[in-house]
């Protein structure tokens, strides 16, 4: 996917809640394309840390939000 965009900005959306090894961020991300269409989505991400690594990541969002518009 990320082959298909001219350019990918993203943006941690504060705060994001961490409690013991759980992780909670929000996202937001904007695809611009390379068909002149721009993309933007909103995601959460939940992660559970073991030290200073991701142990396991799941991501969640509406997939609604992933039909490109013009840019404009």
């Amino acid at each position: 996917m990320l082959k298909k965009a001219i350019k990918v900005h993203s943006k941690c959306v504060k705060p994001f809640f961490h409690f013991e090894d759980s992780v909670v961020i929000r996202w937001k991300f904007r695809f611009e394309w390379m068909d002149d269409s721009t993309t933007e989505i909103e995601e959460i991400a939940y992660q559970k840390w073991h030290g200073e690594k991701i142990q396991h990541e799941q991501f969640f969002y509406d997939p609604k939000q992933f039909e490109p518009k013009k840019r404009g």
